[in-house]
């Protein structure tokens, strides 16, 4: 893309933002941009405006309407692309799992096994990190802004407070509800094999 034809745009937007010419002449010269119908870039003028607000050297020169088509260059097919490497690679980030992996329960699919009974969701997370030479899962949930470790390693070496308090206590249902979690987010979300 040439110099001009993304200076011719940029001053485009400028027309507008500044009143030189009003949004029907700025759609008709960006439509024209769009079949690659411009000439020219356009040109501010120091001139003072008419009541219209457009330059007086402009509407001498010839009508508005005709003004803003004839001052702009072909639209940039840059942004296309920038739009569309962006949606690649968040495609690509959600597929491979980039966005470090995380999984969200909620109370209504498990009725009286759910294990934290002051929450209605609860998001878990696991990542591997290394600790020396040694990698571990580290499995968390997030329980009302809280970050709470699930698993051995989250607890300790990772640091994460103990969830137990805000638990359920006892019934054999929550604790195998718990267990569930830890275990999906041990082998879907770290991909941890034991």
């Amino acid at each position: 893309m040439s110099r001009l034809v993304s200076d011719a745009l940029a001053e485009l937007i400028a027309m507008k933002a500044s009143g030189e010419i009003t949004s029907e002449e700025f759609i008709a010269a960006r439509d024209r941009l769009r079949n690659g119908d411009g000439v020219q870039a356009p040109a501010r003028s120091d001139a003072p405006l008419t009541a219209t607000g457009e330059s007086t050297a402009t509407a001498r020169s010839q009508p508005s309407s005709a003004k803003a088509a004839e001052t702009v260059a072909k639209k940039p097919p840059r942004l296309r692309k920038t739009a569309a490497v962006i949606g690649v690679t968040f495609v690509a980030l959600w597929i491979f799992g980039s966005f470090s992996g995380r999984t969200v329960y909620k109370r209504a699919d498990y009725g009286a096994a759910w294990p934290y009974p002051n929450y209605d969701t609860a998001t878990v997370r696991c990542e591997t990190k290394t600790f020396g030479s040694t990698d571990r899962p580290i499995a968390t949930v997030e329980l009302g802004g809280v970050t709470y470790g699930l698993n051995g390693a989250a607890r300790g070496i990772a640091g994460y407070p103990d969830p137990s308090p805000v638990e359920a206590p006892g019934k054999a249902a929550i604790a195998s509800t718990r267990q569930a979690m830890i275990d999906d987010a041990l082998a879907n979300l770290c991909h941890w094999q034991q």
